[in-house]
């Protein structure tokens, strides 16, 4: 029986697809072979997958210390972990600041070095947070050198956006307001129903700071949209800030952002 050229056409793409099918099949088992002694082992798809990486470093001012988060995947708990680590660049010397699903990010001296703060969800020691706080939420920690356990700061019942060192005593945080009457009523009536338009039941973001002797938070900024990044100057004085106008915009894109100059001292903008 003769084929036609689209037949055969057919019959041999279907044979490169069985042969890349065979070929990822025994990729895993041909990795679990030992590698002949100076020859390189070809990567794996599952070598891809489970490897470690290394983000968001952040170099100590004396140039001594590397923070830096170490991401890998929990095959058992099908989710990526993201964990703060502390070395020192001398001897190699490695400190985990948060282990297992703790999950660390956004890691930042302090400008006199002697302090490190990152946001984690780890929980807080016994005794800390407020009475029905929500325990997996952006916190800001404190880890003082050479050595000891990382404290948590401005604990509250909203998960910190973005933060800067204002000084070596201060940082200036974004963080949501405390939750509205709405929010609390679905709490209540456990109804997760997200609203993507509707900032009446969504709080703004502002800028708070924290007073690393006390603890003591207060407020900066009293706008009424949401800001998503922060820039510092040196002296804290000032601040530039990125706001989302619109809950929708990153699906719609009809509102752009907008960038504001804050006087923190005197709570103006312009």
């Amino acid at each position: 029986m003769r084929r036609s050229a689209p037949a055969l056409a057919g019959f041999g793409l279907a044979l490169a697809l069985v042969a890349i099918a065979c070929a990822f099949a025994l990729a895993p088992r041909a990795a679990l072979a030992e590698p002949a002694p100076g020859k390189a082992t070809p990567w794996s798809a599952t070598d891809l997958v489970h490897q470690e990486r290394a983000r968001e470093t952040a170099l100590s001012p004396d140039g001594t210390w590397l923070a830096w988060v170490k991401s890998a995947v929990d095959t058992e708990a099908d989710l990526e972990t993201r964990n703060l680590v502390l070395t020192r660049l001398a001897d190699g010397e490695e400190i985990l600041l948060t282990r297992g699903r703790q999950r660390g990010a956004s890691p930042l001296w302090a400008p006199d070095g002697k302090r490190l703060a990152f946001l984690s969800e780890r929980a807080l020691p016994e005794g800390e947070g407020e009475e029905g706080e929500e325990e997996e939420i952006a916190r800001l920690w404190i880890f003082t050198l050479p050595g000891g356990e990382p404290r948590p700061l401005a604990t509250g019942a909203r998960s910190v956006e973005t933060y800067a060192w204002a000084g070596p005593e201060r940082i200036v945080f974004a963080a949501a307001e405390a939750p509205s009457r709405a929010e609390k009523v679905r709490e209540e009536r456990k109804d997760g129903t997200l609203a993507v338009e509707d900032p009446g039941e969504t709080p703004p973001v502002r800028l708070f700071s924290v007073a690393l002797a006390d603890g003591a938070v207060t407020r900066l900024t009293d706008n009424a949209d949401w800001i998503e990044e922060l820039a510092l100057a040196r002296d804290g004085r000032r601040a530039a800030t990125v706001h989302r106008r619109s809950l929708s915009s990153d699906w719609d894109e009809k509102v752009p952002p907008e960038v504001w100059l804050w006087d923190l001292e005197q709570g103006t903008r312009t």
